[in-house]
């Protein structure tokens, strides 16, 4: 009988804890999510991205988003992750009710605030914080909110920004085949190449191709006649057409530069310059340049100068007799 009885006690026990743990759903969240409203990015017409004492405003400028007030294009890739981030921004849990911030980087001095504007309408407001130990989500805040949240995936680096990590690197862009004249300027002396066209050698028998097997090939060369090799001037062009420096000069301007060591003129849709200037290390060092399609001068590395100060002679078509 007493045995009986202290399993009655046991499935007493086990049907209270089991209705317990029913009632209690202690796997369960108690509250609910904010569900933020959606944002189309392409209605977005300026960002404010501030942290401690340095707040950005990126506005966008017909097709393309520029650093205001100085106007400066953003390199595309970057807005479109800070963009990307900003459209698809998730809570996935509740962390903390405490307001405790410095645990997470969310305190004034630590925590990077982004707003979104679509005109004078506020779109996003929220607070970055430092990645979750995961590093698959990272700690946010939103406004009128006092609570810390997960946010799905780590992306407090993409809005770790200055001027100068968001300033478009690119100082001159063109398409090298609508190139039809370069001009070379080095050491008081100029060079101009011209691109012609020269017929196909047409050999026996090939009379009777089509026509499009025999079209012309381009030729370089200089007004006096001097062939240029054309896989080198197609390497100098290529080199050029997609042209990034290394850093921007922002203390100085183009008038601060003067007597170009080199000086390079492309004249195809339209004409292209660009200017070196003698570094401040004569042996190493990069060059300061000026790109007429660029309102500052900026730095160019010595490896990538390398490939576009080539002398005239190096271009020139080697033959047995040179």
């Amino acid at each position: 009988m007493k045995i009986k009885v202290e399993y009655l006690i046991l499935l007493a026990v086990i049907g209270l804890l089991s209705l317990y743990l029913l009632l209690h759903k202690t796997d369960k969240t108690h509250y609910q999510l904010p569900v933020l409203p959606p944002v189309t990015v392409d209605n977005l017409s300026r960002l404010t991205i501030a942290q401690a004492e340095d707040t950005l405003v990126l506005a966008k400028a017909g097709d393309r988003w520029e650093i205001t007030p100085q106007g400066y294009p953003i390199t595309p890739s970057r807005i479109e992750d800070m963009l990307s981030v900003i459209e698809g921004l998730e809570l996935t849990a509740m962390v903390s009710e405490s307001k405790n911030y410095d645990r997470y980087d969310l305190q004034p001095d630590k925590r990077i605030h982004v707003q979104a504007w679509s005109g004078d309408t506020l779109e996003r407001d929220f607070a970055i914080g430092k990645a979750a130990s995961s590093f698959r989500h990272t700690f946010v805040k939103v406004a009128g909110d006092d609570r810390v949240y997960h946010a799905r995936e780590n992306f407090r680096s993409k809005f770790e920004q200055t001027v100068e990590s968001l300033h478009d690197k690119q100082v001159l862009a063109f398409e090298a085949d609508t190139i039809q004249a370069v001009k070379l300027t080095q050491g008081g002396t100029t060079t101009l190449i011209s691109r012609t066209q020269a017929p196909v050698e047409v050999t026996p028998g090939a009379q009777d191709q089509p026509a499009t097997d025999q079209a012309s090939e381009p030729v370089w060369q200089t007004p006096q006649g001097v062939k240029i090799d054309t896989a080198k001037i197609k390497t100098l062009l290529n080199t050029l057409a997609r042209l990034n420096c290394d850093k921007y000069l922002y203390d100085q301007t183009k008038d601060d530069l003067q007597d170009p060591v080199f000086t390079l003129t492309l004249q195809g849709l339209q004409e292209y310059t660009l200017k070196l200037f003698a570094r401040q290390d004569a042996e190493t060092g990069p060059y300061p340049a000026l790109s007429s399609e660029n309102a500052l001068p900026f730095l160019l590395p010595e490896n990538r100068v390398k490939n576009i100060m080539v002398p005239i002679d190096d271009l020139k078509v080697q033959t047995d007799a040179s």
